[in-house]
């Protein structure tokens, strides 16, 4: 099993990390803390909003096609 670890990513100068499911879920939640600093009326949230709606909307669409 331990075979099955990667070691390298395959690039130099980088790392490999050790929990990365960890680690983006750090980086996730410390994103979404600086996003609620943003005032609701401002445009960038606004923007921000509609494109992640449309990404889901999308996302939806893609999933179910490939279920179908």
């Amino acid at each position: 099993m331990a075979d099955l670890l990667k070691k390298t990513p395959g690039l130099v100068g980088l790392a490999v990390c050790e929990s990365p499911h960890e680690r983006l879920r750090i980086l996730d939640t410390k994103i979404l803390d600086i996003l609620e600093q943003i005032p609701k009326n401002a445009a960038y949230r606004k923007y921000t909003e509609q494109i992640t709606n449309v990404f889901v909307c999308v996302w939806l669409q893609w999933n179910q096609m490939l279920s179908s």
